[in-house]
């Protein structure tokens, strides 16, 4: 019988390192796609803002902060690796980008009533990521726990923010097709929550902030 203790150390070698690289691979692979998104949105954005569309310029400073924040975040080892975690955080990120424009008769009336409001969350969401700092990230992961300034009224400001400046959004370009894409994306990020929220509960101190903050994303609501 071989007993050699090298080749049993050899042998089981792929079984442990090889799915971990695999999943290094895939986070890689993520961290590529969400900042080439993030570059394409500020791209696009940018050329809207000297094309005279100067309300965008709030868009602009959000996206460059998300490509920033993200680039530099704090390096964990306590990060999810869940493909369809991955996923859910994604496409609530990103979503935003398939509302499909729409001319009425109404457009104006629509842009200036639903401003005040997009102004609102767009304010609020970067607040919230500013709060967050190096602790931002797309995927569910611990960086820390934020508890003051917006954090100390709902456990997920920055998603409140991008959820109110969005609708707003949708408002301005009202169609099923809109609709539907909204719906979609809430429905990404409600899940986001309920994903980043499972792995952060593994921290006592997580465990204690829900107690001090028990609303997710709406006060007395959720």
């Amino acid at each position: 019988m071989d007993t050699d203790p090298s080749r049993d150390v050899h042998e089981s070698k792929p079984a442990t390192v090889e799915p971990l690289r695999r999943i290094e691979w895939a986070q890689m692979l993520v961290t590529g796609l969400a900042a080439g998104l993030t570059t394409v949105a500020m791209v696009a954005v940018g050329q809207a803002v000297l094309s005279g569309q100067w309300w965008k310029m709030g868009t602009l400073i959000f996206y460059a902060m998300v490509l920033v924040l993200f680039v530099n975040r704090r390096r964990t080892p306590h990060s999810s690796h869940s493909p369809h975690h991955w996923i859910f955080a994604l496409s609530g990120t990103f979503l935003p980008f398939a509302i499909s424009p729409i001319e009425s008769q109404y457009s104006s009336l629509l842009f200036w009533g639903t401003l005040p409001l997009q102004v609102a969350g767009m304010t609020l969401s970067i607040i919230a990521m500013s709060a967050l700092g190096r602790s931002f990230g797309v995927i569910a992961a611990n960086r820390g726990i934020k508890r003051d300034g917006l954090y100390a009224v709902v456990r997920h400001p920055l998603y409140l923010g991008e959820t109110i400046w969005f609708f707003s959004i949708v408002l301005q370009n009202i169609s099923w097709y809109n609709v539907l894409v909204f719906s979609l994306q809430v429905s990404c990020q409600v899940r986001r929550i309920f994903d980043e929220e499972g792995l952060l509960r593994r921290d006592p101190m997580y465990q204690q902030y829900t107690t001090l903050v028990p609303f997710r994303l709406i006060p007395r609501l959720f």
